[in-house]
């Protein structure tokens, strides 16, 4: 059946009517895996399942799935703390949901074949205690077309990602919250890793003196991989569009800057390349424990920009390991111009209320050629076009996709929160889609395209910073000097100094937001080498740029140097 939940599906989880898989051996998933999903009644027996448990010849191993989430479950329905054997302690006062939950097995089969798992679910279907058997069905960073840009032509400001943060009023929203690193408070990136060397995101990994947080890193393709380490690079691109630092940049026209400038980020690590697919791809039996673990360690907000269409019609397993999670679930809608009402993509078509499915718009607030839509199966739009953030080299590159209009939302929903932390996940979620700017282009549930600026607005509401949202600040400027202004509203007490933020276009360099403007008669070009084939030139006063191929000469027999960026090759 079909896996987005409406109102009649949710009366299904009520009434643990049986769900029957309907995969087949041309979908793509493990040959020696089987999820299983016990109904609630079964699930809140917290019955510790071994091979004997499930009548089959061919099981080698078995293991809980939400074992943690159990546990806190557990604690909860007996209002009393849960203390392990090993010490560790599940509170009674957590913010799962009991009614909600189910239990979520996965069996590991002693004879590996797709025609193997297909037989086991058919056997394991006549159980009367589970709810729902299906294969562990892969996901893919691209079950979409991530592109690659290089540096374009045209200019885009101090931060290069400017223009995005304008669409979206980012700037203003600046004004009440930039990000305060609380320690409490943290964003899951499930993904291939992030790049824990890179210098614009160092400080926001949890790695700060003192932080009580390193620990939560984790990967979960194997005990010994290194959470820390991204070999595809599409989390790196991720974390920087969510936090990466913000105003600690002498060269502002090469770094990246993040929707929160000091943020608790956490690398959960589900994809590694796998020769056969040609990808990098994520058993949903990884993503499902790091959405269970995300809930044991209090994550507050998960992003997750991976994804794909062919999982039988349906995908219970990771429905219900989303319906469990107690945080926000903020998730890409695919890049293949489809209309996701028709072709589901998952789990962005899926429909909960802790859920927030993101497709992909363009500087012009249009839809971005290549991404996913639907009326009902996604929920707004975000910047994804030619977008700038940091790569797992430790530089920067560009790249257009809902994956990367993803993080705007979650890195939206982790500033709210930091902001007004009493807000809660559903609340979050409605604040964001309630601000959304309303085009009629868009096709999508909330008709519209994020704006964070009015997110923040609501999210103070009846805060000591902003007591109505009726009032939005007359934003004004006064006593400008050459690095800073004074920042005032002209009906209300908010006021502040600020440094400008200066936008650098050939012959000036001028601050986005007051009247500071300083010019100069011709641009100084510098060069730096982008990789192999091509190298950036730059002024180092405006900022304007452009990119060429290498001029090469001979300094010895088969090595070659580029003239003006002095690149080395051979």
């Amino acid at each position: 059946g079909n896996m987005s939940m409406d109102a009649d599906d949710n009366a299904t989880l009520v009434d643990e009517e049986k769900v029957y898989s309907n995969a087949t051996i041309d979908d793509d998933f493990a040959d020696d895996k089987v999820i299983i999903v016990m109904k609630h009644s079964e699930s809140m027996k917290f019955k510790n399942y071994t091979v004997a448990d499930f009548k089959l010849n061919n099981v080698k191993s078995v293991k809980d799935l939400s074992y943690e989430t159990g546990q806190m479950v557990k604690a909860k329905e007996q209002k009393a703390d849960v203390i392990l054997s090993d010490g560790s302690v599940y509170k009674s006062d957590n913010d799962v949901n009991i009614e909600t939950y189910n239990q979520i097995i996965a069996i590991e089969l002693e004879e590996k074949g797709k025609n193997k798992v297909i037989d086991a679910i058919k056997e394991l279907e006549k159980l009367d205690n589970v709810m729902y058997v299906g294969p562990d069905y892969y996901q893919y960073k691209k079950s979409d077309s991530d592109h690659l840009f290089r540096q374009p032509t045209e200019y885009q400001g101090n931060y290069p990602s400017i223009k995005e943060h304008n669409l979206i009023q980012l700037d203003k929203a600046w004004y009440y919250e930039t990000g305060v690193c609380l320690e409490q408070i943290t964003i899951g990136i499930i993904d291939s890793g992030i790049d824990g060397d890179h210098p614009d995101l160092q400080g926001n990994l949890c790695d700060r003196p003192g932080s009580q947080y390193f620990h939560l890193h984790k990967s979960f393709v194997s005990n010994n991989d290194n959470p820390l380490i991204d070999e595809d690079g599409h989390g790196t691109m991720v974390a920087g569009i969510i936090g990466a630092r913000g105003n600690n940049a002498e060269d502002y026209y090469t770094t990246a800057v993040g929707v929160c400038w000091d943020v608790n980020m956490v690398s959960l690590k589900v994809s590694e390349y796998d020769e056969g697919e040609d990808d990098y791809i994520a058993p949903i039996t990884r993503v499902i424990q790091a959405i269970n673990y995300a809930n044991q360690v209090g994550i507050d907000v998960l992003n997750y920009s991976m994804g794909s269409y062919n999982l039988g019609g349906q995908l219970e397993s990771l429905t219900q390991a989303i319906q469990n999670y107690s945080g926000l679930f903020v998730c890409a809608a695919g890049n293949d111009a489809l209309n996701t009402d028709n072709y589901p993509h998952y789990p962005s078509s899926i429909e909960l209320p802790n859920l927030i499915s993101v497709a992909a718009c363009t500087y012009g607030d249009s839809m971005y050629i290549e991404s996913n839509r639907g009326r009902l199966s996604v929920d707004l739009f975000a910047p994804g076009e030619n977008i700038y953030t940091c790569s797992n080299d430790g530089g920067y590159t560009y790249n257009s996709s809902s994956s990367i209009a993803t993080p705007f939302v979650s890195g939206t929903a982790i500033l709210l929160k930091i902001a007004n932390p009493g807000l809660t996940a559903f609340e979050i979620k409605d604040i964001i889609l309630q601000s959304v700017d309303q085009r009629s282009n868009y096709i999508c549930s909330s008709e519209g395209r994020l704006n964070v600026y009015k997110a923040m607005l609501r999210a103070l509401k009846d805060t000591d910073l902003i007591e109505t949202t009726d009032h939005i600040c007359n934003i004004m400027y006064d006593n400008i000097s050459s690095t800073q202004h004074d920042i005032f509203c002209d009906s209300c007490n908010f006021s502040y100094v600020d440094a400008h933020t200066l936008i650098r276009t050939t012959g000036t360099v001028y601050c986005l937001n007051c009247d500071y403007i300083q010019s100069h008669t011709a641009c100084s070009y510098s060069y730096q080498a982008l990789d192999s084939s091509w190298h950036k030139a730059f002024c180092g006063v405006c900022g304007n740029f452009y990119t060429e191929s290498h001029i090469w000469y001979s300094v010895e027999p088969g090595v070659y140097m580029c003239y003006m960026c002095d690149y080395v090759d051979g």
